[in-house]
């Protein structure tokens, strides 16, 4: 598996999960969610009897530049979220606490770690084995998450350390604007933020987000690899996404969703020809 934890362009990011290759970290391509508004309960239950089994991306590949197809498969244990698989057969175990949250997800050479104040996840610790060490820390007002700070311990190619917040602002059960900003630890171990920062503009339509079939720590647990993915912690589905920074024209992705009779996307696709599709029972 070449690509990090993070994920391309909003939607079509989530596929590459449990992955390994640092580079991107500090470009900011991450991605998390709790019990906020809309979300699902804890233990792997979702809202309803639906089921999120897999999801299937068409997207561009940053290494190489061209189109590559992902899919990440969803295994349940009745209604039960217990693994997924990704298209190459690496599987991902989900470990359960005793109040039946999830507490730990591991794959080969990568182990995940929840942590919760209450209801809510508190930290999440993510270990690439001879790689990458990520530590995330989780900020709500009730339920609602309203800050993911992060902070990347290289140990390859060479050691570094660096650091990446995300700030929210909702509208509803929706969040409507993340501002990123992002920094790298000195040799003295200070910290030196970046001046400019980053700002993503989304709006929703007011059909149904398939994520939020998924259990809310899970959710969490993609969300704390990096502060990008505002879709996970919506309730509804992205419609367009502005993204803004100092010195920068502003880049405007657009997305258009097929719903099935529930009100839930069959398949998205962006303005870039890129797409995701998503299978439920």
């Amino acid at each position: 598996m070449k690509k990090l934890l993070y994920f391309f362009t909003f939607a079509f990011s989530l596929l590459i999960v449990f992955s390994c290759e640092p580079a991107r970290d500090q470009n900011g391509d991450l991605l998390f969610g709790v019990d906020g508004a809309g979300g699902t309960g804890g233990g792997g239950t979702p809202p309803s009897g639906r089921l999120l089994t897999k999801m299937e991306s068409h997207a561009i590949d940053l290494e190489t530049g061209e189109m590559s197809d992902e899919t990440l498969t969803f295994q349940y244990e009745g209604t039960k979220l217990v693994s997924t698989t990704d298209q190459d057969g690496n599987v991902t175990l989900i470990t359960y606490n005793s109040n039946n949250r999830i507490s730990k997800l591991t794959s080969a050479g990568q182990t995940a770690t929840l942590e919760y104040s209450g209801s809510n996840v508190s930290k999440l610790t993510s270990d690439i084995t001879g790689l990458l060490k990520t530590t995330s820390t989780f900020t709500y007002s009730g339920s609602k998450l309203t800050k993911v700070a992060t902070i990347h311990e290289f140990t390859f190619p060479i050691p570094m350390k660096s650091y990446i917040e995300g700030n929210y602002t909702y509208s509803g059960s929706n969040i409507v604007k993340t501002i990123i900003k992002t920094g790298i630890y000195n040799f003295d171990g200070q910290l030196e933020m970046s001046p400019d920062d980053q700002v993503y503009d989304i709006s929703f339509d007011d059909k149904k987000s398939p994520y939020k079939l998924l259990p809310s720590e899970y959710l969490s647990y993609m969300f704390g690899m990096g502060p990008h993915g505002a879709f996970l912690q919506s309730a509804n589905n992205h419609l367009q996404l502005k993204i803004s920074a100092t010195g920068t024209p502003v880049e405007t992705t657009n997305y258009t969703h097929i719903y099935d009779s529930e009100g839930y996307p069959t398949k998205t696709t962006s303005s870039a020809d890129e797409y995701i599709i998503y299978t439920y029972k």
